[in-house]
């Protein structure tokens, strides 16, 4: 049960950050927006692999690495925006990492 949520928890991470990517790269010239997203695919690239493999400690790491990743982004610095996409991004993740914490 644990693991499929974790599963679960995974793909919606996916699914948010496909969301995320397509705004934020409608404005390609905001650089600090593409180096952040940038970032946060570079930190979640493996979640489909630890899906599919049903790695949930891997799965765990790379949550973890993209909580850090985001913690360390001023969302300000963004075009004006893509500001409101970054901060929607947060609070799902937010929420998301939330539920995993309570399942733990």
């Amino acid at each position: 049960m644990k693991e499929a949520k974790l599963r679960e928890i995974g793909y919606k991470v996916l699914h948010e950050t496909l969301i995320l990517s397509r705004n934020v790269l409608f404005y390609p010239e905001d650089a600090i927006g593409v180096k952040y997203v940038q970032e946060i695919t570079d930190a979640i690239h493996n979640i489909p692999d630890s899906i599919q493999n049903g790695n949930g400690k891997f799965l765990d790491f790379e949550l973890e690495l993209l909580k850090n990743t985001l913690s360390k982004m001023d969302f300000e610095s963004v075009l004006v925006q893509n500001i409101k996409y970054f901060k929607l991004y947060y609070l799902e993740i937010e929420s998301l990492l939330r539920k995993k914490y309570a399942m733990m």
